[in-house]
């Protein structure tokens, strides 16, 4: 075999290989970074499932565009949780409120979610009583 062809033959070999290392050390980012998004996944499935607004994404190392992503997902849970307190508070003011009003109050659907103190009394029953009657038995 002439010299030439054991020179080209190795250089072939020596690219077969390290094209094969490269597609190697690919694969086994590609796979780390498969496992990276999939914990950044469970975490957020976590948190939606339990209504934890509150929770944080926790420390993400990795990419910085997957850390840039648990820090914006982490925003928008701050900013969820706050807008559930908001509407918590408020809701709490809805009964103060209306328990004050000399008017009947009765909020339904088909069953009664919510009944006042003067509503239940002309019934005979207490608020407690009345919440989850159906509306149509008491009208």
């Amino acid at each position: 075999m002439p010299m030439n062809d054991i020179w080209l033959i190795s250089a072939l070999v020596t690219a077969f290989l390290g094209l094969g290392l490269l597609c190697l050390f690919w694969g086994f980012r590609k796979r780390r970074y498969a496992r990276e998004i999939n914990a950044l996944y469970e975490e957020i499935v976590d948190a939606a499932e339990n209504a934890a607004f509150g929770k944080r994404i926790g420390g993400l190392q990795g990419p910085p565009e997957l850390v840039e992503l648990g820090d914006t997902i982490n925003q928008l849970f701050d900013a969820l949780h706050s807008k559930d307190e908001q509407i918590r508070q408020r809701e709490a003011l809805f009964p103060d409120l209306v328990n004050t009003m000399p008017e009947v109050v009765v909020v339904h659907r088909k069953n009664i979610i919510f009944a006042n103190q003067v509503a239940a009394g002309l019934l005979g029953m207490t608020p407690e009583q009345l919440t989850g009657k159906p509306f149509a038995d008491i009208v």
